[in-house]
């Protein structure tokens, strides 16, 4: 099951990433919202996906 929840990224995400009830957050926004949802998810221990272009990062090796 997916759910979308639109709103204020400090009260919404906090009230998803400290709710025992979540499994998963998919997060797309600002990076000073995201920190503190990681940082919240991270003290209840769910796993969590940001999405943002500066943190996709890719590296590549010739051998």
């Amino acid at each position: 099951m997916i759910n979308i929840v639109t709103g204020p990224g400090g009260e919404v995400g906090k009230a998803l990433a400290t709710s025992p009830k979540v499994a998963k957050i998919g997060f797309t926004g600002e990076t000073t919202t995201g920190r503190l949802i990681m940082q919240y998810a991270s003290q209840n221990l769910i796993q969590r996906r940001s999405s943002s272009a500066a943190s996709r990062r890719t590296s590549s090796s010739t051998t």
